[in-house]
């Protein structure tokens, strides 16, 4: 056999394909469902890739950020009468500037400003808080003076 008589059309007679003469109905069917397969299985691929990254960059302007308070005893807008900040350890004073973290823990402002320079989560549950940006620039330049 020369080297350019061993191929027999669509498919070459000496690989896992038999000759195009030799294909029955089934086989060619199993042959476009097989490659039918493999391209779903590269779309949904391609879907579960992207998905995470378009949803990513999505919600960029939704970051939970804490609230400002200036707590002046009333009691019915805060219910901290007597309570004591988790970061410094202190009782919660009238006229004390506070912030509120959007799982509605409140803190002392200065407390909650140091700590989300170093972590960026509530002191009691850990969830995400992040620091507005102003706050935080002034954080750092606070850090250069001293």
């Amino acid at each position: 056999m020369s080297p350019f008589d061993w191929c027999n059309g669509c498919y070459c007679g000496r690989g896992p394909f038999q000759p195009c003469s030799a294909l029955s109905l089934p086989d060619i069917l199993e042959t476009y469902i097989f490659y039918f397969v493999i391209i779903l299985l590269f779309i949904a691929l391609g879907f579960c890739c992207y998905a995470p990254f378009s949803k990513l960059h999505q919600n960029d302007n939704k970051w939970p950020v804490y609230k400002e308070v200036v707590y002046n005893g009333d009691p019915e807008k805060m219910n901290i009468l007597g309570q004591t900040c988790a970061v410094c350890l202190e009782d919660f004073k009238v006229k004390d500037e506070m912030a509120v973290c959007p799982c509605q823990h409140g803190f002392h402002k200065k407390c909650l400003v140091k700590w989300l320079q170093v972590r960026c989560c509530c002191p009691m549950c850990n969830k995400p808080v992040v620091t507005p940006p102003e706050v935080m620039w002034a954080g750092l330049e606070m850090q250069y003076e001293i």
